[in-house]
Order: structure tokens, then C-alpha cells, then sequence
């Protein structure tokens, strides 16, 4: 994650726009997951999703002529669109909605610029999240985390039969009452 914001930061000044910062960190923090594959995989829906938005938001300003009634008609359509296709294109749906919206919406005001840089900031955030999973927090390390956590879960199990079989011992707990596995 420091990683993630260091560079985050550097794009921020380099376009010198602090709101490069907020989308970078925060597309690389829901791109992350546990597995690289997993990582991939996001990171590809998000690209997809952010890239049919904005082509559409383009489309939709470009055929609408700054003529807000006939951009609002359009809304509408490609909402539909995209509804009509959520269960082949998952996360990159909802993604590609939000993304037409903002578009559509920084246009409304002239400040497509803002639309632009956040793609741009989405798209390096992608970059970051599958650099990191890859190369700097490969699989190896949740796997590892994973034999930690089944010998920590295997040494509480053995406790709990230990404990199990000492109140057993004492008369505290009837054997056969279905907690202790029977002999």
C-alpha cells in the first residue's frame, strides 16, 4: 500500500492535480486481493469498465452537442445497455455505470479534464495494484500466511482436546456426552 501511494503521489504532482492521488490509491486498494490472479482479474474488469464508461460519456457529449435535454435522453439508453450486460461484464458494469455518470456529469460543467484524469488516474492505479501482487506480494507470501494460520487452528484444536480430555480425567465431563470423540 506504501508503494501504491508513493506513486499515487508522484502522479498527482506530475499532473498537478491532487485528485489524481485520491483515485490512483484508491483503484489500487480495491484492485488488490489476495491472490494475483484474483489481482488480475479486478484489475482487467476495472480497466474495461472505466474505459467503456468514459468511451460512452465521450460518445454521449459528442452526439448530445452540449444540448443537456438530449444528454439526458441518452442517459437512460445507456444505462439499459450496460444493466443488459451486468452478469457477463460482473464489477466492470458497475464500474463502467459510475464512469459514464462522472463523465457525462464534468462535461454537464466543462470540466471533462477532470473526467480524463480520473481514467488516467484508474488506469495507473490498475497498473500499481498488478505490479505489487506480482512482484511484490506474490502468492508465496498468502500461502505462507495460510500454513501459519492451519498450524495455529491445528494447535487449538489440540488444546481444546487436551483440555476436553483433563476435565474427562477428573470427572467434570462425561465421556459420553458426545464432546470427546469416541475411543
Amino acid at each position: 500500500m506504501l508503494l501504491a501511494g508513493l506513486a499515487a503521489k508522484m502522479l498527482s504532482k506530475m499532473l498537478n492535480d491532487e485528485s489524481a492521488f485520491l483515485w490512483t490509491a484508491v483503484s489500487t486498494c480495491i484492485c488488490l486481493q489476495v491472490r494475483s490472479g484474483s489481482t488480475v482479474l479486478k484489475s482487467l474488469l476495472r480497466v474495461l469498465g472505466t474505459c467503456l464508461g468514459a468511451g460512452l460519456g465521450l460518445l454521449g457529449v459528442y452526439i448530445a452537442h452540449g444540448n443537456g435535454t438530449s444528454q439526458m435522453l441518452i442517459v437512460p439508453i445507456v444505462v439499459f445497455a450496460l444493466k443488459f450486460f451486468e452478469m457477463e461484464m460482473q464489477y466492470a458494469g458497475a464500474v463502467a455505470v459510475y464512469s459514464y455518470g462522472l463523465l457525462t456529469s464534468a462535461a454537464a460543467f466543462n470540466h471533462i479534464d477532470v473526467a480524463l484524469v480520473r481514467t488516467a488516474s484508474v488506469l495507473t492505479g490498475v497498473a500499481i495494484a498488478i505490479v505489487v501482487s506480482i512482484f511484490v506480494a506474490p502468492d508465496r507470501a498468502t500461502d505462507s500466511f495460510r500454513a501459519l494460520e492451519k498450524s495455529g487452528l491445528d494447535a487449538l484444536a489440540d488444546a481444546v482436546a487436551g483440555a476436553a480430555a483433563a476435565l474427562a480425567a477428573e470427572g467434570g465431563l462425561d465421556a459420553g456426552s458426545g464432546i470427546l470423540p469416541s475411543s
